[in-house]
């Protein structure tokens, strides 16, 4: 739980919507880590700010460059909110200026604001006049709890895709690949986008850098254990080409 100090300390927070929509595919839903049913904000120490969500099981991070927070907090699912984020919303606005296009979170209220408010010069880490710019606005509360410290699962040591020796076969659920294009798609409809899959050893999670124009995220999926003895090379009956032989004989008959 965080303490008294956190507690009466007044958020400000702004950074681009749409990333709230990529990282609502990895929060967790009901969890009893009710800390995890939200999308954490804090600072970064190389500028701008991330967002990071999870499930235990798989984890987006972002970061928004252009961003800041005053402090690390926790935003709640608030699917209201989430419905806007969402890139198929911004599209029914007609004029480009009045599109919904940040958050702007001013201590216990959290705004979106349009894309003429973004386009206004500002003081670095400074919220400026956001309320000629508003969309829409609701009152905020943050998730009183701690979130975990991502960096304890993150490898140190990335691994060297070029000298990498890595393990025949690793097993992870197929929904978390899906979850990152899912993501994606909300992230960047209109831009390609590739991934870089790498891991260290057989049971360490695996990193998945999103390579995209302007955007800077990476997503960790942890791997499932398996039995040493799982095959996993194509199977037989994929080879159902006649043999040489077969193909001679059948030649010589016809």
């Amino acid at each position: 739980m965080t303490d008294n100090t956190t507690e009466a300390t007044p958020i400000t927070a702004i950074f681009k919507m749409v990333y709230l929509a990529a990282l609502e595919v990895f929060m967790a839903r009901n969890d009893v880590r009710y800390y995890l049913n939200g999308i954490c904000v804090k600072p970064c120490s190389e500028g701008g700010v991330l967002l990071t969500a999870t499930d235990g099981a798989h984890l987006l991070m972002i970061r928004d460059k252009s961003g800041f927070a005053s402090r690390e907090f926790i935003i709640p699912n608030m699917s209201h909110v989430l419905k806007i984020c969402k890139p198929a919303q911004s599209k029914k606005s007609k004029i480009l200026s009045d599109t919904p296009s940040a958050i702007v979170i001013d201590d216990n209220r959290l705004n979106i604001v349009t894309e003429s408010f973004c386009k206004i010069e500002r003081a670095e880490n400074e919220l400026g006049e956001y309320q000629d710019h508003l969309h829409s606005a609701w009152p905020f509360k943050e998730i009183d709890g701690k979130y975990p410290d991502i960096e304890r699962i993150l490898p140190r040591e990335t691994p060297n895709i070029k000298k990498a020796t890595p393990d025949p076969a690793v097993q992870i659920n197929s929904k978390y690949l899906a979850d990152i294009h899912k993501a994606m798609s909300r992230l960047c409809p209109k831009t390609k986008y590739v991934t870089t899959i790498a891991q260290r050893g057989k049971y360490d999670p695996l990193v998945v850098v999103i390579g995209a124009p302007d955007i800077e995220a990476f997503a960790i999926i942890m791997p499932m254990r398996y039995d040493e003895t799982e095959n996993c090379a194509v199977p037989n009956w994929a080879y159902n080409s006649p043999s040489p032989e077969a193909t001679k004989e059948t030649a010589a008959a016809a």
